[in-house]
């Protein structure tokens, strides 16, 4: 959707002007979209099959094709050598306490 320069066309009492041109997608937008929308028709049954298969079988992912596909290629991957301030974890519940933001911060070592 393209608005015009002179539009006043807002939200909440805001308009746009100087020629801004309102939603329109760049072109690595679309060529993600393109990329995604090719995945799309190219893997999603294969990739909606393995999740009905995990969600069954949690713990034997490798028993599916996909599943054994991902355990195949999974050393072909790089490691992450520093994760940087930005990386988050998740725990495993394993009492009642609630952690704090500062417990539940990134790992500060490397891997290899």
């Amino acid at each position: 959707m393209m608005w015009p320069a002179d539009s006043s066309a807002g939200t909440a009492g805001q308009s746009w002007s100087g020629g801004a041109a309102i939603g329109l997608q760049g072109s690595l937008a679309r060529q993600f979209d393109r990329r995604f929308d090719e995945w799309r028709r190219k893997y999603s049954r294969r990739l909606i099959e393995f999740a009905r298969h995990m969600a069954r079988h949690p713990y034997l992912g490798a028993a599916h094709p996909l599943g054994r596909a991902i355990l195949k290629n999974i050393g072909r991957f790089p490691l992450a050598e520093d994760l940087g301030p930005d990386w988050y974890r998740a725990r495993k519940v394993g009492s009642p306490r609630i952690m704090c933001s500062t417990e539940m911060g990134g790992f500060r070592g490397h891997f290899t």
